[in-house]
């Protein structure tokens, strides 16, 4: 009886293969981190003011809550690729798209609001981004069955 391994190297190199590509997967998968404080410009080093940008965010996102046509708002602050930033997930109704005036005037209210972000912290290289959605259909839909 013999025993032969032919081919056993391709396998091995294969199975390598996908658990460096299932390493790279989570690598890039691994949630963002967030960021807390920022040195508000104009502190020295007897007097250090700081600004909370998680409530920075969460204040954004309250004064978008207050549109009717604003379903849903998420705001939070993280550090993405190097760069602080409060970002913004604003998800309008499905009625909003409809009315083509009311739709340039809420994004309009939400550059506004991005605006004032960049006012409140102060600090140019603090971040806003803003994603704009509208909700999917089946939330407005009633289902039929």
């Amino acid at each position: 009886m013999s025993i032969t391994r032919g081919g056993h190297g391709l396998s091995e190199l294969g199975g390598v293969l996908l658990v460096l590509l299932a390493l790279r997967w989570l690598i890039a998968h691994v949630p963002l981190r967030r960021v807390k404080e920022i040195t508000v410009p104009g502190s020295n080093s007897h007097n250090s003011i700081t600004a909370d940008l998680g409530a920075v965010a969460e204040g954004a996102s309250a004064s978008l809550e207050d549109f009717d046509e604003v379903s849903r708002v998420r705001g939070k602050a993280l550090l993405d690729r190097g760069v602080r930033t409060i970002d913004l997930r604003v998800t309008l109704r499905r009625s909003v798209v409809s009315g083509s005036e009311t739709l340039s005037e809420l994004i309009s209210r939400v550059t506004d609001t991005g605006d004032q972000v960049a006012a409140v912290v102060g600090d140019p290289s603090v971040a806003t981004r803003t994603h704009i959605a509208v909700e999917s259909a089946k939330r407005d839909e009633p289902r039929t069955l």
